[in-house]
């Protein structure tokens, strides 16, 4: 069975790259919007769990595919962005 590799998110220096654009340009327009490369990087984490959330994956297999080193790590970052736990997250859902 081949070994499956975390998601990895793609480095400011790739986005700005894939946007053409500099890698200060894009954290400067960012910025302009009251936001952070972390920030849309967490929107992002966010949204793809919530889904996988609504397809009954376990938060073990959310993590590993997105690259943390625990499922209670990503859940701390659901907690700080939603106010939610995973079990209400799952209810919500």
């Amino acid at each position: 069975m081949p070994q499956r590799v975390p998601y990895s998110a793609p480095s400011r220096h790739t986005v700005s790259a894939k946007l053409e654009i500099g890698e200060r340009t894009l954290l400067r327009r960012l910025k302009d919007e009251n936001l952070t490369y972390k920030e849309v990087q967490e929107q992002v984490f966010e949204k793809l769990t919530l889904r996988r959330l609504q397809r009954g994956e376990a938060m073990e297999s959310i993590a590993e595919k997105l690259g943390y080193s625990d499922a209670k790590s990503l859940g701390k970052m659901l907690k700080r962005r939603t106010g939610l736990g995973i079990r209400q997250l799952r209810q919500s859902t």
